[in-house]
Formats: structure tokens, C-alpha cells, sequence
């Protein structure tokens, strides 16, 4: 084999002298292979940010609250005796185990009213259903839904992908609104995760059961923040208990997204030292413990309540399993 002379005129093997003088388009290549990366994040900013543009320019209607009915019967208990009423409480992941989903509030989870959140409307990664009126016209039930917020890698052309929250009733829906949380303690539309727009809320509806009006907040705490941040946006909740005049029953249920050995702010200590919620209103708080209810709650005033046991789902239809409350109202009250 032919060698080369080195500098201290030792000779050396061909190949060795090859090795650092790499020439061709395979040099090429490696010198400049760093500016793929580079420019392949350019183009995922400048779509990430062109997809919150449009989700920022969504029209105003997407934020309003659909009502709709299916319900087959209506059910109104007697007003001369004390009225029962069957909650449920779920975070449905989305909808994306829809059948499963639906068999589960069909068969295990049964209620009057069902206060879910976590659902989709017009995204991929649910078949593009929209899954509380796909839910109410399965089960025969009336349905309200609100988004809370705009996926901005979710939608299809351009209608906008949605998830939010939802209340399905036997009982007829009455003064269905919106109650927007001013706190927010976390910009969606700069996560680098999952950028979309919008904010927390709570859904709001009132059925009358028994003679008696129930007013129903089904809402969402925000997961990014701190127990101080869910505290001011359950205080939202409850000033707007008090700023309108709502001296009967009241249940806020929904995901409160509060951690193991929840603390005083978490919510129930907080909401036993206020005084809607305080012990001269006697409330009733209703947690299980089992995994994956977790962070979802009951918080009941003006009522007694008792819960429901449910065995644990097997398969999984969500990474969270429902909460189902007993609830009397007196109709001499």
C-alpha cells in the first residue's frame, strides 16, 4: 500500500491521511446540516403563530353558549314532596373514548343532570364530533355548551376546533349563560406545548326541581397555577353567587384541578371560611377518594347531598373517573 510522507517524515498509512481531509458533498452536508433544525423551528413558529392568529379572530359566536334539546320525557318530581336529584361529575379527557364514554353515563354513571367538561367540538383528535350534542342525542337529554377554549392545531379549514364544558339534564335548561373568569393565571397562547386561546370559565344554567331552583356552575380551574390562583377563580364564582342575589341552592361542581393533601386554598377549606359557603350555610362537600377522581368536586349549598360509590371503570374511558351525588332539596324550604 502506497503511504505519504508527514511533517516529522515519519510515513503514514493512506487512510489515515484521508480521514482529516474529507472532501465532496459529504463535507458539505455535515458542515451545514445544522441549519435544518434551525429553520424547521422557524417554520413551526411561523405557523404556530399564524394558527393563534386565527384562532384570536374566531368569531365572537364560538364563545357563546349552544342550548339544544333532545329530551324525549321531561322529568320534574312531584313539588309536594322533597325532590331528589342525580348528579354526575366528569372530566371526559375531550371525548375521545366516545363509545365508552357513553356507555358509562348510560349505564353506570346515571343521572338527572350530568356536568362534564373536557369536551370537544370540531377537533381531529375526537373524529371532529361535537360531543355534548352527540352525548344529549344518544342518551334523549336537553345540553348546553360553552367553549372554553380555541385549539389552534385542532380545527379543520376554517372552523375552529373548541373543548369546553357542558351540562346535559332531564330537567329543562333555564338562563344558560357564561361566567368568564377576569383571572387567568396562565397565557395559553404562549405555551410551547399546547398554544390555543381563550381562557377559564364556568358554564351557568338553573333547573327547577321539586319547587325548587337549583343553580348549577360547572366550571374548570385552571391546571398552570397555584392554589391561590383556583381560590380567586372560585371567589369569582362565589361573588357572583352574591352580586346576584341567589339565596337558594347551589352546586359548583367541575375539574378544580387540586393536588394530593390538598391545602386550606384547595377549595374546600376555603370556601367553608366564606360566608355563602361558611358553616351557618352548612355545606356539603363531596369528594371520593378513589384514583383519577382526584381533582374533581362537589361543592353544595343550600341542600343535603350524599355520595355515590362507584366501582373503578375498567377499560378506562377517561384519565379521570365521575363523581355522582345524591342530592334532596326540601320543598318546604
Amino acid at each position: 500500500m502506497r503511504a505519504e510522507a508527514t511533517a516529522e517524515g515519519h510515513r503514514a498509512p493512506a487512510w489515515q491521511a484521508f480521514a482529516g481531509t474529507e472532501s465532496g458533498p459529504g463535507r458539505a452536508l455535515r458542515r451545514w446540516a445544522w441549519i435544518l433544525p434551525v429553520v424547521w423551528s422557524g417554520v413551526r413558529f411561523l405557523l404556530r403563530n399564524g394558527r393563534i392568529a386565527r384562532a384570536a379572530n374566531a368569531p365572537a359566536e364560538v364563545w357563546l353558549p349552544v342550548h339544544g334539546s333532545f329530551a324525549r320525557a321531561r322529568h320534574r318530581p312531584d313539588w309536594r314532596e322533597p325532590a331528589r336529584l342525580r348528579l354526575t361529575c366528569w372530566n371526559v379527557a375531550y371525548g375521545r373514548r366516545y363509545a365508552r364514554i357513553a356507555r358509562v353515563l348510560r349505564e353506570q354513571a346515571r343521572a338527572d343532570v350530568y356536568m362534564l367538561q373536557e369536551l370537544d367540538r370540531g377537533c381531529r383528535r375526537s373524529g371532529w364530533r361535537d360531543v355534548a350534542r352527540c352525548l344529549a342525542r344518544e342518551l334523549g337529554l336537553e345540553y348546553a355548551f360553552a367553549a372554553e377554549f380555541c385549539e389552534t392545531a385542532e380545527g379543520r379549514g376554517s372552523r375552529p376546533g373548541l373543548h369546553g364544558q357542558a351540562i346535559l339534564s332531564r330537567l329543562p335548561l333555564e338562563r344558560v349563560r357564561v361566567l368568564r373568569f377576569a383571572h387567568q393565571a396562565h397565557d395559553w397562547s404562549k405555551d410551547l406545548v399546547q398554544p390555543r386561546c381563550g381562557g377559564r370559565m364556568a358554564l351557568v344554567a338553573e333547573v327547577v326541581v321539586g319547587g325548587r331552583r337549583l343553580v348549577l356552575y360547572n366550571t374548570h380551574l385552571e391546571s398552570r397555577g397555584d392554589p391561590a390562583g383556583r381560590a380567586r377563580q372560585l371567589d369569582e364564582i362565589v361573588a357572583d353567587i352574591d352580586q346576584r342575589g341567589i339565596d337558594g341552592a347551589v352546586v359548583i361542581a367541575g375539574d378544580l384541578n387540586t393536588r394530593r393533601g390538598a391545602a386550606a386554598g384547595e377549595p374546600a377549606g376555603y370556601l367553608g371560611d366564606h360566608p355563602l359557603f361558611g358553616a351557618a350555610a352548612r355545606a356539603a362537600v363531596a369528594r371520593l377518594g378513589r384514583r383519577r377522581v382526584g381533582a374533581s368536586w362537589f361543592l353544595v349549598r343550600g341542600a343535603e347531598a350524599q355520595p355515590v360509590p362507584l366501582r373503578p371503570l375498567r377499560p378506562a374511558a377517561s384519565d379521570h373517573e365521575p363523581l355522582v351525588l345524591e342530592l334532596r332539596l326540601d320543598s318546604r324550604r
